[in-house]
């Protein structure tokens, strides 16, 4: 069974809601608010270990009206850095928070990729790294700070 993991910001969360048991992928995904490729380090993630942001929205599989089955089910769909596999796929999916603060904060966009990708690189040995495009901005937001 071919295994695929999901780095990124709270966006990345959103995509549980479309995944099934049934798939033929073993899913995980480590999503929090606020992670941005700018920050990323992945030794210091796993040091840390911090739990992913909960979900918005559960799977349709797992929705439920009782809400005490749906904090289990909440807290079943978490995960913590260090579980992370250094194994199949690695889907690094951050840059929203780069592209809307810290980009223009820092004005280095050279930096920011050679830190994110280094970052990467060092800590996925086996993992075959794919870097998915950031979020699309909405037009509000652009050039916030």
């Amino acid at each position: 069974m071919l295994k695929a993991t999901i780095i990124g910001d709270c966006h990345s969360n959103r995509l549980l809601e479309h995944w099934k048991p049934e798939d033929l992928v073993q899913f995980k995904i480590w999503g929090r608010a606020g992670q941005s490729a700018w920050g990323f380090n992945t030794a210091s993630k796993k040091l840390l270990n911090r739990e992913s942001s909960k979900i918005e929205k559960l799977p349709n599989f797992l929705t439920s009206y009782d809400s005490e089955e749906e904090d289990k089910n909440q807290k079943k769909l978490k995960s913590i850095f260090s579980s992370i596999v250094d194994e199949g796929i690695v889907f690094s999916w951050l840059g929203y928070i780069d592209i809307k603060i810290d980009l223009p904060e820092n004005d280095d966009t050279e930096e920011c990729v050679i830190r994110y990708i280094s970052s990467l690189k060092n800590y996925f040995k086996k993992a075959k790294v794919v870097v998915i495009e950031p979020f699309p901005q909405f037009i509000p937001y652009i050039g916030i700070k």
